[in-house]
């Protein structure tokens, strides 16, 4: 009898324990989504104006944090936007079920968001952009951007971006076969866009390494002043550790078939670049330039002890065409202006180009530094004086020796070295470079 009472003892306090834990559980549940949605919003009290880039804007009016879900609403504004835009946005703190979850990647997510970009001004219309996405339990991240038609519906295809946020790897693809979307007289149109690209962030630099892949079959838009339409863009970027602890490579390499912008046509564009030795550490530094001055301050802090090598510049347009490449080693600049960096400057290369693409160069150099001193020329009388001047510059040039030619090559051999620049072993007085014999 007395055995059989201490076995139910036994069997009742584990069930006590279960049952407590569940209560745990079950009270931890009901108290984290406001508890995220609590914190969500004491950090986001700086969201009230927050500069997302460069003359864009983000201004956050409306703020309704509810236990299991928040609405925010709010603007984006600024000088380089072709017109206003309104974010409105819907975040759901959990735990959340993977019933509720758009995703499904999670067993339970912490928080989930939809979040929509519209034109400002008009009710009802397609969103610009839709994401969606969730904060896993265990700290993964996954975001998608949907992109829409003129039609309203979903274009087929997205962007999907996957991150951990304890070992900071992170991953981007997407693929959009077809978008066409036009606004008011805003018109964007692609085909065939590819992207892939994949690494890891750095506990100290911010920046790690990364190896990124994009490609887009054709490309035509006027959000750029003149338009832009272009055939065929594919490239390829990469950021690997040096062997010297503290410094990064970076790789470049882009190529297109057609370019045509403000009247200005090019059919190909080669484009490789290598720069070994980077500062790892100063690479945050250029995504936060605001301005020239800053982004030469980058500039001092990311090249010194660099080195860099143009492998190929190459293209050919309705203008004529140029081939180079240039290898060179920065220094430490004595200053932060653009003369302290060119005096740290050593390099050498070689440029080829046609009669057609050096003329067109100088004739827009010219037209520039006629605007700038305020010359009163219509554009007819501007443009037909600028053309007599390049060609007695580059017959000055020619005939001083800083090019050589042949069967309608002009070639140059470049050295630059402490400031001092020669061009086929004649040294060059900059002040006196474009001027007429």
């Amino acid at each position: 009898m007395e055995g059989t009472r201490l076995n139910r003892l036994r069997l009742r306090r584990p069930l006590r324990w279960l049952a407590g834990g569940l209560l745990l559980l079950l009270l931890m549940a009901l108290l984290l989504p406001g508890l995220l949605g609590w914190f969500m919003e004491r950090e986001a009290r700086g969201w009230k104006h927050l500069t997302l880039a460069p003359g864009v804007t983000l201004s956050v009016e409306e703020w309704q944090r509810g236990w299991f879900a928040t609405r925010i609403r709010g603007h984006l504004k600024g000088a380089d936007l072709p017109l206003p835009v309104v974010m409105e946005a819907q975040l759901r703190h959990g735990p959340i079920l993977p019933g509720l979850v758009a995703s499904g990647r999670f067993p339970l997510a912490l928080i989930s968001d939809t979040l929509e970009l519209h034109a400002a001004g008009r009710a009802g219309n397609v969103p610009l952009l839709r994401l969606q996405g969730a904060l896993g339990l265990a700290g993964g991240l996954w975001q998608r951007v949907i992109l829409f038609d003129d039609a309203s519906t979903p274009v087929a295809g997205g962007v999907d971006l996957e991150a951990s946020l304890f070992d900071g790897h992170w991953r981007v693809g997407g693929h959009v076969p077809v978008l066409r979307r036009r606004l008011d007289s805003i018109r964007l149109q692609l085909a065939d866009l590819r992207l892939q690209a994949r690494g890891s962030l750095d506990a100290q630099a911010g920046i790690g390494a990364f190896d990124a892949a994009f490609s887009v079959q054709e490309l035509s838009t006027n959000l750029v002043p003149g338009g832009l339409e272009l055939d065929d863009l594919r490239s390829r970027t990469v950021l690997a550790p040096s062997a010297e602890r503290g410094r990064a490579d970076l790789s470049l390499a882009m190529s297109m078939q057609r370019l045509q912008t403000d009247g200005t046509a090019v059919a190909p564009l080669v484009f490789r670049v290598q720069i070994n030795g980077l500062q790892q550490a100063a690479l945050p530094r250029l995504l936060q330039v605001r301005s020239q001055a800053e982004f030469v301050a980058a500039l001092d802090a990311l090249l010194p002890g660099s080195a860099l090598e143009l492998q190929r510049f190459m293209m050919r347009g309705t203008r004529g065409w140029v081939d180079t490449h240039f290898r060179a080693h920065f220094g430490r600049p004595t200053g932060t202006d653009w003369l302290s960096l060119l005096l740290a400057v050593r390099g050498e290369g070689e440029v080829s180009a046609s009669r057609q693409w050096l003329l067109g160069l100088l004739e827009r150099q010219l037209r520039l530094l006629q605007d700038e001193q305020g010359a009163r020329l219509d554009e007819i009388e501007r443009d037909a004086r600028a053309a007599r001047e390049a060609e007695g510059i580059l017959r000055n040039l020619v005939a001083k020796g800083y090019f050589a030619t042949a069967n309608g090559v002009y070639k140059s051999r470049i050295h630059l070295q402490d400031g001092a620049l020669e061009m086929n072993g004649q040294a060059v007085e900059l002040l006196n470079l474009m001027s007429t014999p």
